[in-house]
């Protein structure tokens, strides 16, 4: 039993040096702390490390957050801020397999902060990791908030276009993705990156257009 306490004790202890690391705010690390004192209180009432061990297969399977929207969301939304520590947040759900629970975690952010299009963004996308690059209606309502909130943003546009893209409705994305281009700052990274890829979105249509038809 001392060594399940201790290991639980390692845990709480790794996870307050990362929460500390990564700079997250008061309020973050408070849910932190409430959720390990619940896993320890569990751990009190029900743990049982006497019994012998009976590997299984993995529950479920673990998740991949693309670098490419990694990296455009921190040119459109920025790197700092509450906003981005929620989205550190949901991409560690999404890597450990449980896409619901980012998908949760994104929804409460937003009920604190309802007219945040990069949270909006990063809900739709959420949707489409836990469906399965299925355009729910969830999805697609999350993807068209972000725009409704602020139709002169460019991120909405962008992102709801990777998620027709991913759905493989590419005639959508393009459009999508040239109405983000216009609503970008000349001259920023952030415009340059969306036209490389509305480019190779270009070039991808064009090959399929030339591809010999299947009989």
């Amino acid at each position: 039993m001392l060594v399940g306490w201790l290991i639980l004790a390692g845990l709480a202890a790794a996870a307050g040096a990362a929460l500390w690391a990564l700079g997250f705010s008061r309020t973050l690390a408070s849910l932190a702390g409430a959720a390990m004192m619940l896993a320890a209180a569990g751990y009190a009432l029900q743990g049982r490390p006497a019994l012998p061990g009976s590997p299984t297969g993995a529950r479920a399977a673990r998740g991949q957050v693309d670098p490419d929207t990694v990296s455009m969301r921190l040119k459109l939304f920025g790197r700092f801020g509450s906003t981005a520590q929620f989205f550190v947040a949901a991409d560690a759900l999404t890597r450990v397999g449980s896409p619901g629970s980012a998908v949760r975690l994104l929804i409460g952010a937003l009920q604190g902060d309802p007219r945040n299009v990069a949270l909006w963004s990063g809900l739709g996308l959420a949707y489409l990791d836990h469906d399965r690059d299925i355009l729910s209606p969830p999805a697609q309502f999350a993807f068209e908030q972000a725009i409704r909130v602020d139709p002169s943003a460019p991120g909405g546009y962008y992102f709801y276009g990777v998620g027709r893209a991913r759905t493989g409705d590419f005639d959508r994305a393009r459009s999508l993705w040239r109405a983000a281009l216009e609503r970008t700052a000349p001259g920023s990274n952030a415009r340059a990156a969306i036209a490389e890829r509305l480019a190779m979105l270009d070039d991808f249509a064009a090959m399929q257009a030339l591809a010999p038809a299947r009989p």
